[in-house]
């Protein structure tokens, strides 16, 4: 299988448990591991054949923009419940940072593998 990265995705979201963070933005930073198969799209050079990474991220941002999630586990789970059920994505790999999240540390995060059956 082959694969798509796309490194360092990040969005402005609504994202925690506390009442402050009910009221705020934060920063999430994603990369993306997509596995699929890249074969028609290296011989036809053409977008429809490929994974269109530009409509990745609107997807994933829209998603980010229409819900406040509690905890990260949960965008991490949504955002891979979506790309794989409309796009020609046959597995991922998804990590989502939380850059603040605790004082101590520069960023927490999740990082996730799933596949197109995970989500009949």
């Amino acid at each position: 299988m082959d694969s798509i990265t796309i490194q360092g995705l990040s969005f402005e979201t609504g994202i925690g448990v506390y009442d402050w963070e009910k009221e705020i933005l934060q920063r999430v930073v994603i990369d993306l591991c997509l596995y699929t198969n890249t074969r028609k799209a290296g011989a036809s050079d053409q977008l429809e054949d490929a994974i269109d990474y530009q409509a990745i991220s609107t997807q994933i941002q829209q998603l980010l923009k229409d819900r406040h999630f509690q905890l990260i586990e949960a965008m991490a789970n949504d955002i891979a419940a979506a790309l794989l059920s409309n796009n020609n994505i046959e597995s991922l790999s998804i990590t989502i940072a939380k850059p603040g999240a605790l004082r101590q540390a520069d960023s927490v995060s999740i990082s996730l593998n799933r596949n197109r059956s995970d989500y009949p």
